[in-house]
């Protein structure tokens, strides 16, 4: 439309300044209207210059007005498009079952990583894992609308969706109050249910992601808080007194067995205040071994999830 209106305007006010000219060589007073009618048509076009779409953008339609599901506030410069979706079910921590334009679809979340509670592997389940499953499963309901955003890439290899996911749709997308009070993944970093865990190309809220989870760490939100259980204590053997000889003697009684130090050896970290048993994934920056004796001596506390 706004293209039919540039090109009538533009051609009108040609005519009208050249009939114009002409009535004004003739002399004939009616070249004042046709400079009038010359202005209008330049007032016209400029009218479809303004609102016509700019190259390469379609026009807004009532069939295509709804694309856009981010508002965009008066000369803003970006606009994202979300993927609406409705939940199917909560499939663990940080990984969801979703319909997205009538097809089901999983959903990973990224940037954050929470521990294994539904691995086929069942060694890699453990507490901490069923802990943050049974958080993400509190928070977000089947049937409740969520708002998908990619950042670079669109699945792994698994095939799963690899998104951000907002609880509410979200007015700027940068800023970061509003990340913090509608995502999702950021929501599992403050609350201390997920480290952040970063795959480039995919790391757009990198940094704001590191500073929500040493929040919770030093806030000891979540899985960070979580209190180990007391060490498992080994009731001494009851101690008999021998019965007394007949014989005037007496009998000393015979000489407890030693019992010999512990001499398993554990793996601590640098900076971690729990000891691990080899090959655990919290090793992979640092794995300094120390027996068990010494690890509990120096205040250590056993990993919950090797369980050494």
């Amino acid at each position: 439309m706004w293209d039919a209106m540039i090109i009538i305007g533009l051609l009108g006010t040609m005519v009208a300044i050249v009939g114009s000219i002409t009535m004004g060589i003739k002399r004939n007073p009616i070249w004042k209207k046709w400079l009038a009618g010359a202005g209008l048509a330049f007032v016209l076009m400029i009218v479809g210059v303004e609102n016509a779409p700019a190259p390469g953008e379609p026009g807004i339609t009532p069939s295509n007005q709804a694309v856009r599901t981010v508002a965009q506030k008066p000369n803003d410069t970006y606009a994202v498009n979300l993927e609406k979706a409705t939940v199917a079910k909560v499939v663990d921590g940080d990984t969801l079952a979703v319909n997205v334009a009538g097809e089901e679809k999983r959903v990973r979340l990224i940037l954050v990583d929470t521990p294994e509670s539904v691995h086929p592997d069942e060694s890699r389940n453990n507490e901490y894992g069923k802990l943050a499953s049974d958080y993400t499963a509190s928070q977000i309901k089947a049937g409740q609308t969520i708002y998908l955003q990619k950042d670079v890439s669109d699945t792994d290899k698994y095939g799963r969706l690899l998104r951000y996911v907002w609880l509410e749709q979200p007015t700027d997308i940068e800023d970061e109050a509003e990340v913090r009070a509608k995502m999702y993944n950021a929501k599992l970093l403050l609350e201390g249910y997920a480290q952040i865990a970063t795959y480039p190309p995919d790391v757009k809220y990198a940094d704001i992601f590191t500073n929500f989870q040493r929040e919770a760490r030093e806030s000891d939100k979540g899985l960070w808080g979580v209190e180990e259980e007391p060490a498992e204590t080994v009731a001494a053997p009851p101690v008999t007194t021998p019965a007394p000889a007949p014989a005037p003697a007496t009998v000393a009684p015979e000489p407890q067995p030693q019992v010999e130090p512990q001499t398993a050896t554990v793996y601590v970290t640098n900076t971690g205040a729990k000891y691990h048993r080899d090959g655990c994934r919290y090793l992979s920056k640092s794995r300094i071994p120390m027996s068990l004796t010494d690890a509990k001596a120096a205040g250590y506390t056993p990993c919950k999830v090797c369980k050494p």
